[in-house]
């Protein structure tokens, strides 16, 4: 489940509605199968990825802050994009 931070109601970067959500994590899975969306931080404008290590093994573990992604004033559109170039790059 992809935990949201907005304690302040003042955030950083354009609200993702749950579907857009949903479908950037599905996106990131398609080039990462072990990365996710962890936590968006609409106070600090940081989007999460986290990737889970030996999954399916008993010594399955998952590093939540894997990438730390600066989204600060970007639209949706737009962190959508720097979100998933990020993965991108790092994971191919």
């Amino acid at each position: 489940m992809i935990q949201v931070i907005n304690q302040n109601n003042k955030p950083c970067m354009s609200i993702f509605d749950n579907i857009t959500l949903n479908v950037l994590d599905q996106a990131i899975k398609t080039v990462a199968p072990h990365a996710a969306v962890d936590t968006v931080d609409y106070d600090k404008g940081i989007v999460y990825i986290s990737h889970t290590y030996n999954q399916g093994t008993p010594h399955e573990w998952v590093n939540h802050k894997f990438m730390e992604i600066n989204v600060a004033s970007d639209s949706v559109a737009a962190a959508f994009y720097d979100v998933y170039t990020r993965v991108y790059e790092r994971c191919i």
